[in-house]
């Protein structure tokens, strides 16, 4: 005898199969999606700083100096490398800071003070407390000042020409901060250095 052979064989319909396939790609194309999105978004994370006592003054001869107290408070060391004022960017020639001083967090912590930019670098006392009894010296800037993290930096520096004039004085200026993908830009009260 012959073996009959079963003709009705049973499987996955070409419809079916199709849908499963369909199926499969979108989940997998929204899994890397979401695993791409995710590791942009914890790399920007790990650059950040924050800024405290940003102050802006303005002397009787016209001169702009601006003070500020940043902090890496992200877990990678950054450098700060662009200070704006009103848009226009600051020289490092214009900019001194203090990272090292032993007291540097208790320093921090004070207000700001006026203080004429040095001439003679690095500045002797040039970095200034409005207590009239403290001052430190600062380096001046002539590339991008690195900060590790937790690393706190006092920073000094002068308005670009023209930027500032006596007309803003209580007037507010835009002052931007940044440091490769951490930035900060806050608006600062022009103050009289008296």
């Amino acid at each position: 005898m012959k073996p009959t052979l079963n003709k009705k064989r049973r499987g996955i319909s070409t419809v079916l199969t199709t849908l499963i396939i369909v199926v499969a790609s979108v989940v997998l194309g929204t899994a890397v999606t979401l695993f791409g999105t995710s590791l942009f978004q914890s790399g920007v994370q790990q650059q950040a700083l924050a800024v405290t006592g940003n102050t802006l003054w303005i002397d009787s001869t016209g001169t702009s100096v601006g003070a500020f107290v940043v902090r890496n408070t992200g877990d990678k060391v950054i450098g700060l490398d662009t200070i704006t004022v009103r848009g226009a960017p600051v020289p490092f020639a214009s900019i001194w800071y203090n990272n090292t001083a032993s007291n540097l967090s208790t320093l921090a912590a004070k207000e700001l003070g006026f203080v004429s930019t040095p001439v003679v670098f690095p500045c002797t006392g040039c970095i200034d407390f409005t207590d009239g009894t403290t001052a430190i010296d600062g380096a001046q800037a002539t590339g991008p000042v690195l900060l590790k993290t937790g690393q706190i930096m006092i920073v000094y520096y002068e308005a670009p020409a023209g930027k500032i004039t006596s007309v803003d004085l209580g007037a507010s200026v835009s002052v931007g901060i940044f440091a490769g993908n951490a930035a900060s830009v806050k608006t600062v009260t022009v103050q009289s250095d008296t």
